[in-house]
C-alpha cells in the first residue's frame, strides 16, 4: 500500500496545515511506502511546481486585485495538476491532503488515474459537515466536526494530529537566559508567546495586545506565526498601548527553542479545529490559556485552568495575573497537560490510527 502525503504550502507557508503533515510523514515513512508532495522548496518528497498565494506576482497590477482566498486557490488548482500528473507515473492507493481545493480538484480526476486512489480530505480548517459530504472520506481532527450522523454518505476519521515527544520535550541543559539572548528577549520580563498566524479576525492577537497592555510592566509579547499583512497596524496598537513586543515568523525548527524561551504561552482565537499551538504546549510542559471552545476542552479537559473567556474583556489578564502571583500553583496542571499529551497526541499513541484510516479507505475502494 503506497500513501501520498499532498500538501501546496509545504515550502513557503508556515501554518498547521503544512507541519501537521510534515510530521506524519516523519512518523509513517519507516512503517508503509509514502510519499511526499509539496509545492515550495525543500529536501523532503517531490515538488509539483505552483504560484504561492504569497508570490511577489501578486503585488503587482492586475494580479494585486486578487484576494487572499483566490490566491490559495489558484495555488492549489495549480499544484493539483501537477500532482494528478506525478501520481498516473508513480500510482499511489491512497492521497491524502488538507488542502480542499487540491481534495475537489484530485476527486474529480480520479477516475482517470491508475487505480482510481480515493482521496480523504484532511479537515483541519475546520469546515463544516455540510461541506465535507462533498467528499468520499474525511480525516476529522475537530472532536466537534466528527458527527458522522451530519453526513451519512461520508466516511469519516477522527484522529487528532501527532507530535514528537522528543522535539518538543526542552533538553537538561537548555539554557533560558541564552535562548532568550538569541531572540533578542527581555530577561527582565514575563515573556508570553503567541504562536498562531498574526492576524485579527480569527487569530484575535489584537485581543492579546489588549489584555496584556494593563501588565505591561512585566509582560513581554512574543508573537511568532504567518504575516498575515496584518503585523504592522498590530505592532502599531501594542506601541499605542505601551505593551512592549516582538512580532516574528520563525523556522518550524526552531520552534520548540521559542516555547522554552518562553514562560507562558496564549491562543486568543474563539474557535478552532485541532490547535496545534495547544498540543505544543501540553508537549513543552509549558502553561497555556485558551479559548473553553468544545475542541479546546476535548484536548485540556474541560476542568483546565488553562480555560479562560477569551470573549469577555479582562478574563485573560486576570489570568496571566494570577500566574505571575503564583506560577507554582499551576504545575500540577502543567504535569497533567504533559501526561494527555503523551497518551491522546503523541506520535506513539496515534500513528497507528493513521495507518488503520489508510488501509481501511484502500480496502474500501478495492
Amino acid at each position: 500500500m503506497k500513501i501520498a502525503l499532498a500538501c501546496s504550502g509545504i515550502g513557503f507557508v508556515k501554518r498547521g496545515y503544512e507541519s501537521s503533515v510534515l510530521e506524519l510523514y516523519a512518523a509513517l515513512k519507516d512503517k508503509v511506502p509514502v510519499t511526499l508532495y509539496r509545492g515550495g522548496a525543500g529536501d523532503l518528497g517531490q515538488r509539483c511546481p505552483t504560484i504561492p498565494c504569497n508570490s511577489p506576482v501578486y503585488t503587482h497590477f492586475p494580479f494585486n486585485r486578487i484576494g487572499d482566498y483566490r490566491r490559495y486557490a489558484a495555488q492549489c488548482e495549480l499544484f493539483a495538476a501537477g500532482l494528478a500528473i506525478r501520481l498516473f507515473q508513480q500510482p499511489s492507493a491512497v492521497v491524502f491532503t488538507p488542502d480542499h481545493v487540491v481534495a475537489e480538484w484530485v476527486t474529480r480526476w480520479r477516475r482517470w488515474l491508475p487505480g482510481t486512489p480515493p482521496v480523504i480530505f484532511s479537515n483541519g480548517a475546520p469546515f463544516a459537515n455540510e461541506y465535507c459530504a462533498r467528499f468520499q472520506f474525511v480525516h476529522q481532527k475537530s472532536y466537534e466536526h466528527f458527527k458522522p450522523d451530519q453526513a451519512p454518505h461520508t466516511k469519516m476519521f477522527f484522529i487528532p494530529n501527532g507530535f514528537d515527544p522528543k522535539r518538543l520535550a526542552p533538553p537538561a541543559d537548555f539554557d533560558v537566559a541564552a535562548g532568550r539572548r538569541r531572540w533578542n528577549l527581555p530577561a527582565d520580563k514575563t515573556i508570553v508567546l503567541c504562536l498562531s498566524a498574526l492576524n485579527s479576525h480569527h487569530k484575535r492577537v489584537d485581543w492579546i495586545i489588549d489584555e496584556l497592555a494593563p501588565l505591561r510592566n512585566s509582560c513581554f509579547l512574543l508573537a511568532c506565526g504567518q504575516d498575515c499583512g496584518e503585523t504592522a497596524t498590530l505592532r502599531a496598537r501594542a506601541e499605542t498601548l505601551g505593551l512592549s513586543a516582538k512580532f516574528m515568523t520563525a523556522p518550524y525548527e526552531q520552534v520548540p527553542e521559542l516555547i522554552w524561551s518562553s514562560d507562558l504561552m496564549v491562543l486568543g482565537s474563539l474557535w478552532e479545529g485541532f490547535p496545534r499551538v495547544v498540543a505544543e504546549a501540553m508537549g513543552a510542559r509549558k502553561m497555556i490559556f485558551v479559548h473553553p471552545h468544545q475542541n479546546g476542552r476535548e484536548i485540556l479537559g474541560g476542568d483546565n485552568l488553562g480555560l479562560v473567556d477569551m470573549s469577555a474583556h479582562g478574563c485573560l489578564a486576570d489570568a496571566i495575573r494570577r500566574w505571575l502571583q503564583s506560577p507554582k500553583q499551576f504545575q500540577s496542571g502543567v504535569a497533567r497537560n504533559y501526561e494527555r499529551f503523551l497518551g491522546n497526541f503523541s506520535w506513539p499513541a496515534v500513528a497507528d490510527r493513521y495507518l488503520a484510516m489508510f488501509e481501511t479507505v484502500a480496502r474500501l475502494n478495492a
